[in-house]
C-alpha cells in the first residue's frame, strides 16, 4: 500500500465487513491511460463499492454514486474533523445502516437517483447529490413518471451488499 491512511480505513471497517476478498491496487491508470499511484481498494466488486486513497483525498464509491473527502478545496471549520476522519465515519455508516436508493424514471428511462442512509432511529440522511442521467434518444417527456426504491444492506455472511 502507498498510504498509511488506507490501513486506517481498512482497520475502521474490519469489524463490520469481511476483508478477506478485498483487493488493493497501488498503480492505476487515469482515463487517458497514464499511470499514477494511489491505493484503490475494492470491497464489493459486484456493487461497485470501493475507495481510492491519494495523499490529500479519499474517494468512496458505492453502487452508482461516489463521495469525495478532502480538505484542500475549503478550509476546515474550527472543530471540524479532517478528511480521513470524515471518510472513516462515512465508511462505517455505509456498512452499518440501511441505504435507500431512489430512482425516478420517465417511462423506462432513468432520469435521476438519490441515496439516503437510514439511521437506527429512522432518521434519513441524504448522502448523495441528485445524480441526473443524460436522456438521449427515445425519451418521451409525456411518459409516466415512476419511482423505484431499493433498500441495500451489507450482508456479512454473503460478503456483499444485498437488496432488501
Amino acid at each position: 500500500m502507498n498510504y498509511e491512511i488506507t490501513k486506517n480505513l481498512l482497520n475502521a471497517i474490519s469489524p463490520y465487513c469481511d476483508l478477506t476478498k478485498t483487493s488493493v491496487l497501488t498503480e492505476n491508470t487515469d482515463y487517458k491511460g497514464r499511470l499514477y499511484q494511489s491505493d484503490f481498494v475494492t470491497i464489493d466488486e459486484k456493487n461497485n463499492v470501493h475507495f481510492e486513497v491519494f495523499d490529500n483525498e479519499i474517494i468512496i464509491s458505492y453502487f452508482t454514486d461516489h463521495k469525495h473527502f478532502e480538505d484542500y478545496t475549503f478550509g476546515l471549520e474550527e472543530g471540524e474533523p479532517n478528511f480521513v476522519t470524515r471518510a472513516i465515519e462515512f465508511l462505517v455508516l455505509l456498512f452499518n445502516v440501511s441505504i435507500y436508493q431512489i430512482e425516478v424514471c420517465k417511462g423506462n428511462k432513468l432520469v435521476y437517483e438519490k441515496y439516503y442512509f437510514v439511521h437506527p432511529n429512522k432518521e434519513e440522511e441524504c448522502v448523495s447529490g441528485t445524480i441526473r442521467h443524460k436522456l438521449i434518444f427515445g425519451f418521451n417527456p409525456f411518459a409516466r413518471k415512476s419511482i423505484n426504491v431499493t433498500i441495500w444492506k451489507y450482508d456479512f455472511k454473503e460478503n456483499c451488499f444485498t437488496k432488501y
